[in-house]
């Protein structure tokens, strides 16, 4: 809730295998102004940080790690400035793990890279008002960086040092706020960019 934080934790979801993923509800979800995921590893849930569902003003991500297997961070219904900043979703988080059901051998490795480019995305961005994005990353998703109307429309982004690399799409733009846009700067993509209208 309000002015509330996750800090320093890493979340690891025993149970979820590559081969029977489990569609569990986001791993943390915040409402309400100054919610703040901090220095935390998501190693493998299905869904990462949920900060559009409800409305969450002033958000701030900063160092957060892992492998999210359908979102990893979704936005929406912000109004006022939020910030994400040093994100980095990789599979090796899951694959590294010492645990028997981690997608780590020669046989998994390739189901757990073709699940992604199938399902995942990385960052969703619906309606948000000057968020500002740095150093975020994702590799293998079928869609880096998607902006879209969730119903609310729009938003309007600054992203700066970040990246999509070895998927399918990259960006894909579908809806802005109509008086500014999404602007990248010092990035570097890997894969399609797709603009709508």
């Amino acid at each position: 809730h309000q002015s509330s934080a996750v800090v320093g934790l890493t979340i690891f979801y025993p149970e979820q295998t590559i081969d029977d993923v489990q569609p569990y509800p986001w791993c943390i979800q915040g409402t309400g102004m100054h919610c703040s995921v901090i220095d935390t590893t998501l190693v493998n849930p299905y869904q990462g940080i949920d900060f559009g569902t409800l409305p969450n003003e002033l958000h701030y991500i900063h160092n957060v790690f892992g492998q999210p297997l359908k979102v990893g961070i979704f936005i929406d219904k912000c109004t006022d400035i939020g910030r994400i900043d040093n994100v980095h979703f990789n599979p090796h988080s899951w694959a590294r793990a010492a645990f028997p059901t981690a997608p780590s051998g020669p046989e998994t490795w390739p189901r757990l890279q073709q699940y992604l480019e199938e399902n995942f995305v990385g960052f969703l961005i619906g309606r948000t008002d000057w968020e500002y994005m740095r150093d975020c990353f994702c590799i293998f998703a079928k869609t880096g960086f998607h902006f879209f109307d969730n119903g609310g429309g729009g938003g309007n982004a600054v992203l700066t040092q970040c990246g999509s690399d070895i998927g399918p799409v990259a960006v894909q733009v579908d809806a802005t706020q109509a008086h500014s846009g999404v602007a990248f700067e010092n990035s570097q993509f890997m894969g399609t960019v797709i603009v709508g209208q």
